[in-house]
């Protein structure tokens, strides 16, 4: 039928998930970005964060206080300003709350009562349940929404 105003069912579905891939991405970005702008503006109470998970050697824990909230940040603005990236940057953000989780659940597991210094040194986030469900629950969305973002097609290669 030519002239129907209504889409299809499956121009409604793209709509839907290409709206809801854009609606995790900007949250999850905007979480990240919180994040590392935390740690960034105290490095030395994230490096102590990190020094009291117990889980890595001084030299390691130093390495990770300079690159996670740089992979964060980059991550974060991936998310919510390029579009053509959001696939990538999803997964990898998947793949780093996959981490981040699996070191909270080990912590929890050994006993450790620490914060998961998850948005700096301010704010009081003790490793518990909580903790670990929500950023499983990063987890998931990021993947979920990672499978579902489009590869968008390389603008600067024009059709032949």
């Amino acid at each position: 039928m030519t002239g129907d105003k209504n889409p299809r069912p499956e121009e409604k579905d793209s709509l839907s998930r290409k709206w809801s891939v854009r609606l995790v991405a900007v949250t999850v970005g905007a979480i990240l970005i919180r994040s590392a702008v935390r740690h960034l503006e105290n490095s030395y109470a994230f490096l102590a964060s990190i020094y009291s998970y117990d889980l890595v050697s001084r030299d390691i824990g130093v390495v990770m206080a300079v690159v996670l909230p740089a992979t964060q940040l980059t991550l974060g603005l991936m998310l919510m300003f390029f579009q053509d990236m959001r696939r990538f940057a999803l997964l990898f953000s998947a793949g780093l709350f996959g981490v981040f989780v699996t070191a909270q659940i080990v912590t929890l597991a050994r006993g450790l009562n620490i914060d998961c210094g998850c948005f700096g040194s301010e704010m009081k986030n003790p490793i518990g349940w909580k903790s670990i469900c929500l950023t499983a629950g990063l987890f998931i969305v990021s993947v979920v929404a990672g499978l579902q973002a489009r590869i968008q097609p390389n603008s600067m290669v024009t059709k032949q």
